[in-house]
């Protein structure tokens, strides 16, 4: 149970390390009062290997990354995708994921897309629905108000077909509608399909890993290839060295046999000439 507990939060600590700070001395998920079950833990962390991400079709590999973990400050995860026991004690299916958050704390777009709708009801609270392609999530138990058909949670005011970027805020964590405690229900459609957002969480914890690889190798080959143009610059400079003393060698071997011609000049204007001409000395 430790080592799963364990599992679980790591993944939710990679997916915000670069975007906000994780408050583990509120994280209460492997606590003895848990109301989280193994086998909902296991549900979370997507162990179910035989099955295929529904979305990975539609995703590429890699593009993951781009995604937002949806909340600034991650307390713990609540109640998670799938069966559970409602609160009148019966089973029912529920189609996201809980995530518990201090109040007030800032919600985010997942991913890029248009705001397609804004939600005020007994089960939801206030909530939104944001679409991108082909895929659409759901945003509950928001603080604030809708009116007129605007959504107004803390500093932010949306409407519908309003466009959004990846990480904007979208609102803060309140306990609209039906809930326990502060915490923002997440769902996820792919085409009228709901998706485990835990295991979407896993593909972009993997995308965000396989992308710092990518960039670690980049690095390495950039930096590879800064050394090979420095061995390429020393090589040069060594080759004109060589050069230069290949021409001071040659400009003194012409220095040596101009003396050389020289000297022979020399000895034979000053050879004694016999009768019939330079003596044989001058020759030699």
């Amino acid at each position: 149970m430790h080592s799963a507990c364990s599992e679980l939060k790591n993944l939710a600590m990679n997916s915000l390390a670069s975007t906000f700070q994780v408050k583990q001395s509120q994280a209460q998920i492997c606590s003895t009062s848990s109301i989280l079950p193994m086998r909902s833990l296991l549900l979370i962390l997507g162990l179910l290997g035989a099955l295929q991400l529904p979305a990975a079709a539609a995703q590429p590999v890699g593009a993951w990354h781009a995604g937002v973990f949806p909340v600034s400050q991650f307390i713990s995860y609540t109640s998670h995708y799938g069966s559970r026991i409602g609160a009148g004690g019966s089973a029912e299916w529920h189609h996201g994921l809980d995530i518990a958050a201090p109040l007030g704390t800032s919600i985010r777009s997942w991913w890029t897309g248009v705001v397609q709708d804004v939600i005020n009801d007994e089960g939801c609270g206030v909530g939104l629905v944001i679409r991108s392609g082909a895929y659409e999530h759901v945003y509950c138990h928001l603080a604030g108000r809708v009116e007129a058909g605007s959504l107004r949670s803390g500093p932010v005011t949306l409407v519908p077909g309003q466009w959004l970027r990846a990480g904007q805020p979208i609102g803060q964590v309140g306990m609209s509608g039906r809930t326990t405690g502060p915490h923002l229900h997440w769902g996820l459609r792919y085409r009228g399909s709901w998706l485990d957002p835990a295991r979407i969480l896993r593909a972009m914890a993997e995308s965000q890993r396989a992308q710092i690889e990518s960039q670690r190798a980049l690095a390495e080959s950039r930096r590879a290839l800064v050394e090979s143009q420095r061995a390429q610059i020393e090589s040069r400079r060594a080759l004109a060295e060589s050069r230069r003393a290949i021409n001071e060698s040659q400009r003194a071997l012409a220095q040596n046999q101009r003396e050389i011609a020289e000297n022979q000049r020399r000895r034979r204007a000053v050879a004694p000439k016999g009768p019939y001409g330079p003596s044989v000395a001058s020759f030699r």
